[in-house]
């Protein structure tokens, strides 16, 4: 659930700060319509390999260009002020997320017929929210963990309370995801609770958790994945981050490690779905089956560093890869783990209630 940063960041609207949410309304009001031979894909940045795009217009005719959302909240604020979705064909995004947007009718079934590949998809993620199975094909999957800087940090990070109740010298070093459903619930978690749970009281401990560890924390945002990252410069030396953006930094600084607590953590699932406003829906399903050829599947693997649901995709993929707990937790880890499918609309808004009084 990308998260950001993005779960992720690249490609065709360079800078961060020039993609407000009310430019891409200004842009899809004024720029008329798109040709029948491209595609619009709403996506976190760094969530696709360019060089697919490039492969799939040779082989099609086919453009797809991307927009990019920056949170999970302003992906859902365009979609409102849009429409459903106006002016994009594809989106990208958590399996919580689609939940809202199949019960809203802006998605359309996935065409099994068109969509040939999606018998390479792993059942298991397929049945994780099975509301959204019918609408959506299953993209990536992954967890949320710690990135930290090993020259930093005087000792190996196992616990989320090693990020929650930090070491006096990480005070002011600390960078949240900002977000009441992630943070609010690994908080939960750190303190021996379900994700899941509504019980009140929990989510007043954890609210307690994160306003004592409210010093530490340099920023509530999403860990940049540029040099020009804190992690990488040294402002932050510890960080609540998604695993592919953990590794996309660690393969830019060695100093950069990646720890999912022993606790368990949040396994995210995210899709890819048609919208049901697309004018061009043929083309888009095209899309979708021609990024789960089995090759293809595996080489945006291995660009976004996320583990594929693609199961023939994992046989191409090479042994260290598929060998990096990082990527692959081990089973007492994903034992542990679960995913947002139970928390419903009350669970959510008393996350996102106990975060703005910790943030604002």
């Amino acid at each position: 659930m990308r998260l950001p940063i993005n779960k992720r960041q690249h490609a065709a609207l360079s800078s961060r700060f020039t993609r407000p949410t009310l430019w891409l309304l200004v842009l899809f009001l004024f720029a008329g319509p798109t040709s029948a031979q491209s595609l619009t894909l709403f996506n976190w940045e760094e969530y696709m390999d360019p060089a697919l795009l490039e492969a799939f217009r040779e082989e099609t005719g086919i453009t797809v260009r991307e927009v990019y959302y920056q949170t999970d909240e302003s992906k859902n604020e365009t979609l409102l002020n849009t429409n459903g979705g106006q002016g994009f064909d594809l989106i990208i995004g958590s399996g919580f997320s689609f939940r809202s947007y199949v019960q809203q009718g802006w998605l359309v079934p996935v065409d099994r017929e068109k969509v040939r590949h999606l018998g390479e998809i792993d059942p298991r993620w397929q049945r994780e929210y099975p509301t959204v199975s019918k609408y959506a094909v299953p993209y990536f999957w992954g967890t949320v963990g710690i990135a930290y800087r090993t020259d930093k940090v005087s000792r190996p990070v196992t616990s989320w309370m090693d990020l929650f109740r930090p070491d006096e010298i990480l005070k002011g070093r600390i960078v949240m995801i900002r977000d009441g459903l992630d943070t609010v619930s690994l908080a939960l978690k750190a303190l021996g609770f379900s994700l899941a749970t509504d019980d009140p009281a929990a989510i007043m401990d954890a609210e307690t958790l994160l306003r004592e560890q409210r010093p530490y924390v340099l920023e509530y945002g999403y860990i940049d994945l540029t040099t020009d990252s804190s992690l990488i410069t040294g402002e932050a030396w510890m960080a609540m981050a998604y695993n592919g953006d953990a590794l996309a930094l660690q393969d830019k600084d060695e100093r950069i490690a990646f720890a999912v607590p022993a606790e368990g953590t949040n396994l995210w699932i995210d899709y890819i779905a048609v919208l049901k406003s697309s004018a061009s829906k043929d083309h888009a399903f095209r899309f979708i089956d021609f990024i789960n050829r089995p090759r293809n599947a595996a080489r945006l693997a291995e660009h976004v560093y996320y583990a594929t649901p693609n199961r023939a995709a994992e046989k191409l993929l090479p042994a260290e890869y598929l060998g990096n707990p990082s990527i692959y937790p081990p089973n007492e880890v994903l034992d542990k783990s679960e995913t947002y499918s139970t928390i419903g609309p009350l669970q959510l808004r008393a996350r996102n209630r106990a975060f703005a009084r910790i943030v604002d």
